[in-house]
């Protein structure tokens, strides 16, 4: 069970969300000194309910969570006390296919933000070996340059200068 609150602070509303409503009631002051908190709604995915309150809301942004937003906005969600599911957003006027659409891809968004992201693999371009690193530049066997996987490159042996090289 989480919240998403409504703080006022000089004509500008901020929609946010939080597990905890008395604490961060507490922290908002001291972040936000002269802030209001103005209304909770109870939901069991603060999360959701708090991102599509900013995208319905989006023309009204000032800036992150901040909204100007006429009155007549505020009192419709100052009304909302308590949402249970997600068809319940239909209290905020959408319909259950805009509902479904923004919940697949606040998934999908969220899914590919967790953990790092793998490494680029490297393979050697030397056709006789068939060594793979994630450590650009060179192969750590035979000492010739890399290239991204599946990406062919010029193929650049390392080694010593001897004397009477010239630079090309």
């Amino acid at each position: 069970m989480g919240y998403v609150y409504i703080a006022e602070l000089n004509g500008r509303y901020k929609i946010g969300k939080t597990a905890d409503i008395r604490a961060r009631s507490q922290n908002i002051r001291t972040e936000f000194p002269g802030v209001k908190m103005l209304h909770s709604i109870a939901t069991v995915r603060h999360d959701i309910v708090e991102g599509m309150l900013h995208q319905i809301f989006q023309e009204y942004c000032c800036g992150g969570e901040w909204f100007t937003m006429p009155i007549a906005c505020l009192e419709h969600l100052m009304s909302i006390t308590y949402i249970g599911s997600l068809d319940d957003l239909r209290c905020l006027g959408l319909t259950s296919e805009a509902i479904a659409s923004w919940h697949s891809l606040h998934k999908a968004t969220h899914r590919s933000k967790r953990g790092p992201s793998p490494k680029p693999r490297y393979d050697c371009v030397n056709p006789l070996c068939d060594r793979q690193t994630t450590q650009p530049p060179y192969c750590t066997r035979c000492r010739i340059r890399v290239a991204r996987h599946g990406d062919p490159s010029i193929v650049k042996p390392v080694g010593r200068k001897r004397k009477g090289d010239q630079h090309a």
